[in-house]
């Protein structure tokens, strides 16, 4: 998981004070390895991915859909049925 602090992207971090509701907690996003890009320099050089300029991209949520099961599988054809259908 990322959040933006201060304009920046970082790794989430454990909270000091566990949020008892969701609306508590601060906003992250989950990282879900559609878009990478690094330049072969910095792999070479860097030893935290995270470290220089960074930016994010949020993708829609129709477009980022985790198959992760079987069921995850049927739920996203018929959501692709219903798509198609509309």
């Amino acid at each position: 998981m990322i959040e933006i602090k201060n304009g920046k992207v970082e790794l989430s971090k454990k909270l000091k004070n566990t949020p008892v509701s969701r609306q508590q907690a601060p906003q992250v996003f989950d990282m879900n390895a559609s878009i990478y890009i690094w330049s072969r320099d910095f792999l070479i050089k860097e030893d935290d991915l995270f470290s220089g300029k960074l930016r994010f991209y949020e993708m829609p949520e129709d477009r980022s859909i985790d198959i992760d099961s079987p069921l995850d599988w049927e739920i996203v054809k018929m959501l692709m049925e219903k798509k198609s259908n509309d």
